[in-house]
């Protein structure tokens, strides 16, 4: 059991592999990097799953989807690959200790006992990660949790095309890379069904909720605005009242078409800056949010 709680750095990780696939609901995303850039990337559709137990359901097709898009992504230079699972599959959550354990082995165990409480599969049966954060506050680590054959079927899919999975991490904390490394901001990033809304300060995440929307987000952009806004005052509201820090911007993060009009609404809404994932060059355009963190974070 220890192997698996082992901490792991999932917002930074080292070494980067040239090759990196994120994975979402029903798509797959490849990228080639070189250093901080973007310089090859395609998708691919995968088989819809359907589950109705305690774990998420694993990918269909993910072996056959790495296959194809290794062409478009340009010839080996290497055969390490890094993997980042899509919010469905991760719980991520933020826990604050009166005093962080000096052991790592009572960390690992502490950090173990908080998910107990949370998950919905086995925790004796879940892959955990998790990192120290920065700050003068109250000590606190984001820790992450996945069913551990939901990692061993990813880095199978991996290995049967010729690749060396070097890391498998999760989209959201990999998107949180761009949060800002000053000030507060609040990150609101969907995946699928549900949204992950993550307020920083100095790149400390103190909030951490996952929304589930069941059928997603309407197509109506002010049915969407609504939805969007209805769970981002709280979050305003609470970083502001109870931590004592002013939100500086909003950040979004995976919308597709809606983004550009939610952008609109929610900076009229609530007043702050508002923008997308702060990101530039042309071949990340086709780029999910937590490979983009990845990549340039």
């Amino acid at each position: 059991m220890a192997g698996l709680l082992a901490p792991l750095d999932w917002l930074l990780p080292d070494p980067h592999p040239p090759l990196v696939f994120e994975i979402g609901d029903g798509a797959l995303v490849g990228a080639r990097r070189n250093g901080r850039s973007v310089t090859k990337v395609g998708g691919r559709d995968l088989p819809a799953t359907t589950g109705e137990g305690s774990e998420p359901p694993l990918p269909d097709g993910l072996a056959t989807g790495i296959e194809s898009l290794l062409p478009d992504l340009g010839p080996h230079t290497s055969r390490l690959a890094s993997v980042l699972l899509p919010d469905s599959a991760v719980r991520l959550a933020v826990f604050e200790f009166e005093k962080l354990p000096r052991r790592p082995r009572d960390l690992r165990l502490a950090v173990q006992e908080r998910f107990r409480s949370i998950l919905r599969f086995d925790v004796r049966t879940a892959r955990i990660s998790y990192r120290r954060q920065p700050g003068h506050s109250a000590p606190s680590v984001l820790a992450a949790a996945v069913p551990q054959r939901y990692v061993e079927h990813c880095e199978e899919a991996v290995r049967l095309c010729g690749l060396v999975p070097a890391f498998v991490g999760a989209s959201t904390a990999s998107a949180l890379n761009l949060v800002g490394e000053s000030g507060t901001e609040i990150l609101l990033k969907l995946g699928g069904d549900s949204m992950a809304i993550a307020a920083a300060t100095d790149r400390a995440v103190k909030v951490f909720r996952t929304i589930s929307l069941q059928e997603g987000l309407e197509d109506d952009p002010a049915i969407a605005a609504r939805d969007v806004l209805r769970d981002l005052f709280p979050t305003i509201v609470f970083v502001e009242g109870q931590l004592g820090r002013k939100v500086a911007r909003v950040l979004l993060a995976g919308f597709g078409a809606l983004q550009r009009p939610l952008l609109a609404a929610v900076s009229e809404a609530v007043g702050i800056q508002t923008g997308p994932l702060p990101v530039s060059g042309d071949a990340s355009a086709g780029c999910g949010p937590g490979l983009l963190g990845y990549v340039h974070g």
